[in-house]
């Protein structure tokens, strides 16, 4: 029995392809409710785009400092029930990737519960001028309520 549940983990991981490892950073900010997590995935310097619609109600362009202050206040009034990817990250003609994911969270408040799609802008950034290999980065975060 043992190796049947071996077997089929193995065939099902092989069906699914893994996630850049950003993706899995993202979901774990999302699920510890951590906005350093988010805060490492930012460019420094660069302003961030960011959507949220009711009852977040936000739209503006932030620096990585103010994205972190954000997220830190919008954990505090959130509570993340489910963070989870809907799709492998699509990649976009000029090389940047956008990954889909699925939000679901409570008003600590009130205690009224809300799901969002949440799309993630990534781009690639160098690490230096050798063109070592790069670290994905989130340039834009926008969010439609379901």
């Amino acid at each position: 029995m043992s190796q049947l549940v071996v077997i089929l983990t193995v065939f099902f991981s092989l069906l699914i392809p893994p996630q850049p490892p950003v993706s899995k950073k993202i979901e774990r900010a999302f699920l510890q409710n951590n906005p350093q997590a988010i805060y490492s995935l930012c460019v420094p310097g660069y302003h961030l785009n960011l959507s949220f619609p009711e009852p977040i109600s936000f739209s503006d362009q932030l620096t990585d400092q103010q994205t972190f202050f954000f997220f830190q206040k919008i954990f505090s009034d959130y509570l993340t029930f489910e963070f989870y990817s809907l799709t492998e990250t699509d990649k976009l003609q000029n090389g940047n990737q956008i990954f889909k994911t699925r939000w679901s969270f409570k008003d600590r408040n009130n205690n009224n519960q809300y799901v969002f799609h949440v799309f993630f802008l990534l781009k690639k950034f160098e690490k230096s001028q050798n063109k070592q290999s790069g670290k994905w980065k989130i340039i834009e975060i926008k969010a439609e309520r379901i």
